[in-house]
């Protein structure tokens, strides 16, 4: 596998980049398809109104993957829902399904994702959104979080004693828990060292139905 280096950082983007720009790439998809249908000349220098939402939408996503604050999402599931839609509108083939959004993204190269705002956005997002359901993430996806390059991910994941520990031997994907934590000592907003410790034990069962003292009846 190539490895990449990003060069745009989440943490340093202007609200308004990743927005921006997906709708210039998301207005070049529509031109290049009017051409192709032979109707290029009726689509003119204006831009279509279905882009407006993809505007709202990047802003949301940015928030969420910044901060993990979900205050405008109804459903728990809707930044997931949100990047699959706009990652098959920008980049294709269009699906229906999360799943194959997310082979999507981490099947293209870092000069198609990385190096745009939307894309680092979007990839950033899906991260979020897959530490907070305890999914593996990859040191792509970390180092969007993190604002870091991937290549330095991979370097601190080398060590056998690395805080960032593989799903299994030369496996890509790293623990959701490792991975937040290691996020979090980098002051990662919305992560915590606690979701690398296990859950608490549960009480003895003598201390959770502890026998009442009987009444002494008097004789």
């Amino acid at each position: 596998m190539a490895r990449t280096t990003t060069k745009l950082r989440l943490s340093t983007l202007e609200p308004y980049d990743a927005p921006r720009q997906a709708q210039d790439a998301l207005f070049a998809v529509f031109v290049s398809l009017a051409k192709q249908l032979g109707l290029g000349h009726i689509i003119g220098p204006a831009r279509p109104t279905t882009v407006a939402p993809l505007f709202n939408l990047l802003l949301l996503l940015r928030d969420f993957a910044l901060t993990g604050q979900r205050r405008f999402w109804k459903q728990p599931s809707g930044p997931v829902h949100a990047v699959a839609s706009i990652a098959s509108m920008l980049y294709g083939p269009a699906s229906d399904t999360t799943k194959n959004a997310l082979g999507l993204l981490r099947s293209l190269p870092a000069d198609r994702l990385e190096a745009t705002p939307y894309g680092l956005v979007l990839l950033a997002a899906y991260a979020r959104a897959f530490l907070d359901q305890g999914a593996p993430v990859t040191a792509r996806e970390i180092a969007a979080l993190g604002s870091l390059s991937d290549n330095y991910v991979r370097l601190i994941a080398r060590p056998r004693d690395s805080p960032l520990r593989r799903i299994s031997p030369g496996s890509e994907l790293f623990t959701a828990p490792s991975a937040a934590a290691w996020l979090a000592a980098r002051e990662v907003p919305g992560l915590t060292l606690a979701q690398d410790l296990p859950p608490p034990a549960p009480p003895p069962a003598e201390t959770q139905h502890a026998k009442r003292p009987r009444k002494s009846v008097p004789s």
